[in-house]
């Protein structure tokens, strides 16, 4: 009995050392899809789009009605990306949300819009977006939380529409962990500094959306592996005291009116 029960011992040893030393192992590190090329990356967006577009409303030419574009091309100078290369796909929703896609593709659903009451808080929701793509956030999780298998048919189109819709349902909500969204919002904060834009924005988007989430998600943040947003706004304010601020107004009050009317025009 005393030599089966060292043998257990020791296969269970064995085997819990496999499995912590395969942890370690970053093997989403193996299958960035910037190695892979930007054609792949994109295909793959192309295939979450479509899908969005069958079953969305998508609403065309919204950056050359309105003055959105101007918010954009504020936060954009300033990071990493090329805003060329950048490109936003508005659809009509009243999820307050937006998130990133592949390819520096980023979906914008109207519902954040009419949301935000000042277009400095959309700038500091795109701000985040693109730290996550300046990361490489995105394609990480995607292989992480899909698997590689499902994001290479994905890629080649032998993937039905319940990938796609898995995937975005993934990237929408709380597709990333608590150190990416910490690591993103961090550089939201510097993208938002250097473009002349008072973070305060970004803190007060998220305390206005904790004052909409149910009282048990904020008392069940400390087990969760996504922050609360009243949590990330307080983490915002203290990332924000290590700079100091240039503040240029994207556009006054009355143009941001504007906007949204003129979109809500658009997309009725």
């Amino acid at each position: 009995m005393g030599k089966l029960f060292y043998q257990l011992a020791g296969l269970l040893f064995l085997f819990f050392g496999i499995w912590y030393i395969l942890s370690l192992i970053p093997f989403t590190n193996f299958c960035n899809f910037k190695e892979l090329g930007k054609r792949n990356e994109q295909a793959l967006a192309d295939f979450m789009l479509n899908y969005m577009k069958m079953n969305s409303i998508s609403i065309d030419s919204v950056e050359e009605k309105t003055d959105i574009s101007l918010i954009v091309s504020r936060v954009c100078e300033q990071s990493s990306l090329h805003c060329n290369d950048l490109k936003l796909h508005f659809f009509r929703s009243q999820e307050v949300n937006a998130f990133a896609l592949p390819a520096q593709n980023m979906v914008v659903l109207t519902g954040l819009i009419d949301f935000c009451k000042t277009p400095e808080e959309l700038a500091g929701v795109i701000a985040h977006e693109m730290a996550h793509m300046e990361h490489n956030h995105v394609t990480k999780r995607m292989v992480k939380e899909l698997g590689l298998t499902v994001v290479m048919s994905m890629i080649s189109g032998n993937s039905g529409g319940n990938a796609a819709k898995e995937a975005i349902r993934m990237l929408s909500s709380s597709a990333f962990d608590r150190s990416q969204e910490k690591e993103a919002d961090e550089t939201a904060v510097r993208l938002l500094v250097e473009a002349g834009i008072d973070p305060i924005h970004l803190a007060n988007f998220f305390e206005q959306l904790s004052e909409q989430e149910p009282s048990f998600t904020k008392s069940m943040a400390w087990i969760s592996t996504h922050p609360d947003s009243q949590e990330r706004a307080e983490s915002i304010k203290a990332i924000r005291k290590n700079y100091s601020i240039a503040v240029e107004p994207i556009m006054d009050q009355q143009q941001w009116s504007k906007v949204k009317e003129t979109l809500k025009n658009i997309y009725q």
